[in-house]
């Protein structure tokens, strides 16, 4: 009984020493990938770890000002086997302006305590509507007139 413990108890120091269980961020991208300020903005993240398994317990999302902040709370396994693992957060829309994201991880006692990964994107303005500009007076008049123009390049065509 005194040996598997005493087993058990040095697994887990060369665990922590070899730092087998890891995971790390490889890749962060928004969609919309040029949102605006009425967009739904997603952040997706990717990864692979080397421990047989992960589990994202919890998730923090922070904003303060054009600093955006994504805390993912992991939990991974011990076997030496590389598994890809992904995570998206919702993070609903934002003012025009350009930000910085982080991303970062906090991992068990048995790994590295975290992972980091940035990016910048721009949020731009909300598009004006092209239907907003047309002859408000007569629009059917503008339609008209450019269903005729249409026409008549059409008609020069088959000369």
């Amino acid at each position: 009984m005194k040996a598997k413990f005493l087993s058990i108890i040095i697994l887990c120091y060369l665990l922590t020493v070899l730092n087998i269980s890891k995971a790390d961020i490889t890749d962060v991208y928004i969609t919309p990938e040029v949102p605006n300020t009425t967009d739904n903005i997603t952040i997706f993240v990717s990864g692979i770890q080397s421990a047989g398994f992960i589990e994202i317990n919890n998730s923090e999302f922070h904003i303060d000002g054009t600093s955006l902040e994504l805390d993912l709370f992991l939990n991974v396994g011990f076997l030496q086997v590389l598994t890809p693992w992904d995570y998206f957060e919702d993070i609903g829309t934002l003012p025009a302006g350009t930000y910085d994201l982080l991303i970062k991880t906090d991992q068990p006692a048995f790994s590295d305590p975290e992972d980091t990964y940035s990016i910048t994107f721009e949020v731009i303005p909300e598009p004006t509507s092209t239907t907003a500009q047309l002859n408000t007076e007569n629009p059917k008049h503008e339609i008209a007139s450019k269903t005729r123009r249409r026409k008549e390049n059409s008609d020069s065509s088959s000369l």
